[in-house]
């Protein structure tokens, strides 16, 4: 059996300054479960396995995903990002529009 576990990155664009890390309060951590909900400010290093268990990538390592579908309105095939006006809007897609505000990837 194989698992598979996902990790989401979000940035927000700043005018003038292009994409970043910093986030509004009420944004969702810079990485997070698909739930937004256990964050952190980094990507996560890999933990051990459980016994038992291996990590199908060397060393644990995350990778962006590139061929999310980021519910149904694809993302960016070279580095995963997904675009929306705002997070909650749940209308992740590709290409960015140029009201879009947010993006997100998800690494696996």
């Amino acid at each position: 059996m194989e698992v598979t576990e996902f990790i989401f990155e979000n940035q927000r664009k700043a005018p003038f300054k292009g994409w970043h890390g910093k986030l509004r309060p009420r944004d969702p951590p810079p990485f997070c479960q698909t739930d937004g909900l256990n964050g952190s400010v980094a990507l996560p290093k890999a933990a051990p396995p459980p016994l038992g268990w291996v990590w199908t990538t060397p060393g644990g390592a995350w990778s962006a995903d590139v061929e999310w579908n980021a519910g149904g309105g694809g993302c960016d095939p070279e580095a995963g990002w997904a675009y929306a006006g705002e997070f909650g809007e749940g209308v992740w897609h590709f290409p960015p529009a140029d009201r879009d505000a947010v993006r997100r990837r998800r690494h696996r």
